[in-house]
């Protein structure tokens, strides 16, 4: 029978609009150098809503979690921005 650790490490989650996978590992690093023992799980790609709506898909129900949410304001207004250049240019008026 598995025993569950009473004292889980606590958990840092990086959700983002874009790809933060690759900041995993170096963020393990230097909260290690810091004396900060956390386990980091990046949200994947394209799934910050899905995670927004429902955190512990992401992260078991009795962990100690912290959540980074880094937005780049672009990605928000995407499609504004596409129809800006649109009209813009002329070829929908």
């Amino acid at each position: 029978m598995p025993t569950s650790n009473p004292n889980p490490l606590p958990v840092l989650v990086l959700a983002s609009t874009f790809y933060t996978a690759a900041l995993e590992q170096p963020l393990v690093a230097a909260l290690a150098r810091q004396g900060c023992a956390h386990k980091v799980a990046c949200v994947p790609y394209n799934q910050l809503y899905s995670f927004l709506l429902n955190p512990r898909s992401l992260v078991p129900e009795n962990a100690e979690v912290s959540v980074v949410l880094l937005v780049r304001v672009e990605d928000l207004v995407r499609l504004e921005l596409a129809q800006l250049g649109r009209d813009r240019d002329g070829a929908f008026e």
